[in-house]
């Protein structure tokens, strides 16, 4: 499983979004993402749509890990974000 995603920053806020594909490329429907402030451990939650995307706005300014959750799929974490 893979995940892209990116920090878009504001003065006082960001959004980290992206899109959850597997092996093949084809999108996964139904993940649970979990973004996780580094600097605080806070941690907020979306999950992929039909298309494989997922947005979460309004985040404190900060570096996040975020973690890719599927049945099926072994969890697929990325640092550093």
């Amino acid at each position: 499983m893979s995940v892209f995603a990116a920090l878009i920053h504001a003065q006082t806020s960001g959004t980290i979004s992206g899109a959850v594909h597997d092996a093949t490329g084809a999108v996964v429907p139904g993940a649970a993402i979990t973004a996780t402030h580094i600097a605080t451990n806070q941690s907020r939650s979306a999950a992929t749509d039909s298309a494989g995307q997922y947005v979460l706005p309004l985040l404190p300014l900060g570096e996040y890990r975020v973690r890719v959750e599927k049945d099926g799929f072994a969890p697929f974490v990325q640092q550093g974000i």
